[in-house]
């Protein structure tokens, strides 16, 4: 199966920012140190690299079961 690229990166732009904006809050507010927040950011940036690439995967899964769904219902 060939990736669409725009899905990918549309996913991984709109989690990363997600990620991003809410670490600087808890970094803001002292709930997050310096290290913890490099840690924390990595950790969930390997999550949302892989969480972008089987959006497509995923995608392509929901809309069979849906055609299952609708033959069954015929």
């Amino acid at each position: 199966m060939a990736y669409d690229t725009t899905q990918v990166l549309s996913v991984f732009d709109a989690l990363s920012d997600k990620i991003k904006n809410q670490l600087d809050e808890q970094f803001k507010q002292g709930r997050i140190k310096g290290t913890d927040y490099a840690n924390v950011y990595s950790n969930l940036m390997n999550t949302v690299l892989q969480l972008s690439f089987e959006s497509p995967i995923k995608d392509s899964q929901v809309k069979q079961i849906e055609k299952q769904i609708a033959i069954m219902n015929k």
